[in-house]
């Protein structure tokens, strides 16, 4: 079956063909391809507050075989030959994606840590307070001259100030600043603050704003109680600041490489001979002289508009602008960034790792099952009479919910109960005064009923024991549950019932759609079986869940 861009995911019939993880091993085969315990438990959550394995199991038997199906999906596609193509183009794709991801572990990821020595000397500046004076003049040279002066004579610090000083907020009151605490101002000004001897004019200290003559009349330390409950909290910041900064550098770094400028001349010439109004223009419609002439230089070479046609073919960096020169420097600005992006990634050996490869491929797997739906749900489209048809068939998934609203008496003790169900059928106290005498499940209020819902995994049987009852008035036998003994009447029911075919009639569609993709699936399933094979490896499949349910 065709099934329209199922490619645009289909990674690779050239990948998957071993493991580069000694620890992993294959726990199911469909076709050719093998599907690993690494991916496996990419998307296997497990089980929450249970310590039974065989609830696991279940849970991972279901798993297993959807992807199973997913991965037949991607199989039946890859045997139609027009899509042959797009196959090859969607890995491409998917690689390239793999290799910026490559590049940015290598250059931000594995870089990003902040050592707990840092964290420990950012927490303690931002528990420190300043109270600081400064001098902040343009140039070296007058600011050793200042230094020299005070050294000799420091009373004159304010007179120097308010003589030389370029910080306008400060000048004129002796150079105080008012008392702050630490990562407030830039590094090397407060690492001068943080250091510095209190009372001790220090030596002239550079920064982007000049030099700072600097002395510390105050350096006030909180305590550290609190450092170890903070101290996780201050470090994801700390690195959520590293890694932006990472990322700036990163992409100077790379622009760099690519080291690319633009032939303007001869950019403003081919803008002149083509239609603004086309976004894609064919290089066949162009003339030679312009189809060829350099348009851009960087370290891959040097650039036509045959040139970036191609390139923008392979990559799908967009439509090439021709409506002005910077539209133009912008798209390449972004197409030569991304190149050297790839290109790095295959210089490091990104193109040819496994672990990548079965990632891509799980996905693909996934998303080729979702393609696949939408074109059924495209070509689906049912009649009054078919979807009366489900409505009657699957009735229960189109019940209202019923309900029952329940005085209850509920006791631990079955000789209580069984006096008051005695009590019950021979004196004329309404039955919400024994349930508030003596149940030891208090409602909120007396005056109303509780209510109840029927739910799948009900075990408290106030909804059954109501719904048997039938009608409101009617007072229930003995019947026990998790509270204890309970005797109930019932003040309220409302049975369920079928909804409304005109007032759900899209939601009845919906479920429609749903139980014929299901069959189509499963359909696309047994094809593959019989033409491809499919194999679970039980051994290996029970091994990895036994590891998974004892590393949990």
């Amino acid at each position: 079956m065709k099934y329209s861009k199922v490619l645009f995911l289909i990674l690779i019939f050239l990948m998957i063909m071993g493991c580069s993880n000694m620890d992993d091993y294959p726990i199911a085969k469909v076709g050719n391809r093998y599907f690993y315990k690494s991916q496996f438990q990419r998307i296997f959550t497990g089980v929450k507050a249970t310590d039974d394995i065989t609830i696991w199991k279940e849970k991972a038997d279901v798993i297993l075989e959807n992807t199973m199906k997913q991965m037949a999906i991607l199989e039946m596609g890859l045997l139609d030959d027009d899509l042959r193509k797009v196959i090859e183009k969607s890995y491409d794709k998917s690689i390239n994606a793999s290799l910026v991801q490559v590049v940015y572990k290598d250059l931000v990821t594995k870089n990003e840590n902040v050592p707990e020595k840092e964290v420990l000397e950012k927490y303690k500046r931002l528990n420190t307070t300043f109270g600081t004076q400064h001098i902040l003049v343009d140039n070296k040279k007058l600011a050793d001259s200042i230094y020299k002066v005070l050294k000799k004579e420091p009373y004159k610090f304010g007179l120097l100030a308010k003589k030389h000083s370029t910080d306008t907020n400060t000048k004129d009151n002796e150079g105080k600043m008012k008392p702050f605490p630490g990562s407030t101002f830039i590094i090397e000004f407060e690492n001068a603050c943080l250091n510095q001897k209190p009372g001790i004019i220090g030596k002239p200290v550079k920064s982007t704003f000049g030099y700072h003559i600097i002395i510390v009349n105050k350096r006030e330390f909180k305590t550290l109680e609190n450092y170890d409950k903070d101290k996780e909290d201050l470090k994801q910041k700390m690195i959520g600041e590293k890694r932006k900064k990472l990322e700036q550098e990163s992409m100077k770094y790379l622009e760099k490489l690519i080291h690319w400028k633009p032939y303007t001349e001869n950019i403003k010439i081919f803008l002149a001979n083509t239609d603004d109004k086309i976004l894609y223009i064919d290089p066949d419609s162009l003339e030679w002289a312009i189809r060829n002439l350099p348009l851009v230089h960087s370290a891959m070479g040097t650039w036509t508009y045959d040139d970036l046609y191609k390139c923008n073919k392979e990559y799908e960096f967009g439509p090439i602008p021709n409506t002005t020169e910077e539209a133009f420097n912008n798209y390449m600005d972004r197409t030569m960034f991304f190149l050297s992006l790839y290109n790095r990634g295959k210089r490091m050996g990104g193109h040819l790792n496994n672990e990548t490869k079965k990632e891509i491929f799980l996905k693909l797997a996934i998303i080729s099952e979702q393609e696949f739906a939408k074109s059924i749900r495209k070509e689906t489209n049912p009649s009054d009479s078919v979807l009366n048809v489900f409505y009657t068939d699957f009735s229960e998934k189109f019940m209202e919910k019923g309900k029952v609203g329940i005085f209850i008496i509920s006791n631990p003790d079955s000789n209580v109960i069984k006096i008051i169900d005695d009590s019950l059928k021979t004196s004329n106290k309404p039955f919400k005064e024994f349930s508030r005498i003596y149940s030891t499940l208090k409602p909120k209020e007396f005056s109303k009923p509780a209510y109840y819902r029927k739910t799948e995994d009900d075990t408290l049987g106030y909804y059954e024991q109501g719904m048997m009852l039938g009608e409101a008035g009617m007072v229930s036998e003995i019947f026990k549950n998790s509270y204890g003994y309970n005797i109930i009447k019932v003040m309220e029911i409302r049975k369920p019932q079928m909804k409304n075919f005109d007032r759900i009639k899209n939601q009845i569609k919906n479920e429609y759609i749903r139980h014929i993709i299901t069959l189509k699936v499963n359909e696309e399933f047994e094809k593959t079986k019989e033409l491809l094979g499919v194999e679970v490896y039980e051994k290996n499949f029970d091994k990895m869940i036994k590891e998974m349910f004892n590393n949990k």
